[in-house]
């Protein structure tokens, strides 16, 4: 999976559905040049966690710039309610949490 180094192409926050159209549109226009953007997983977006830090909750020399102090949304959808998705808090201690 690439990952832009702009953690927030979108201009945070955004709902769920919000983030979902912004994938689409990043891939309608190619964003650079890949047309096969997504969400990431739940696995993916806490692999890049670092308990030992926070704000961001990501390890001291991460290759991001723009990180939002706040939640990030994944695909990963909740069991018992596939209508919402789970979701990461990047500020400080790193949460994760469905909504």
């Amino acid at each position: 999976m690439s990952w832009p180094r702009d953690a927030n192409l979108a201009e945070f926050p955004l709902t769920w559905q919000e983030g979902l159209e912004f994938i689409k549109t990043m891939n309608a226009g190619a964003a650079f040049a890949y047309a096969d953007w997504r969400l990431p997983n739940r696995r993916e977006l806490r692999s890049l966690l670092s308990f030992q830090t926070a704000r961001p909750a990501l390890p001291h020399e991460h290759p991001f710039v723009g990180v939002f102090d706040g939640w990030y949304w994944t695909s990963t959808t909740a069991v018992i309610s596939p209508s919402h998705a789970w979701y990461v808090h990047l500020g400080g201690w790193p949460h994760v949490f469905w909504r």
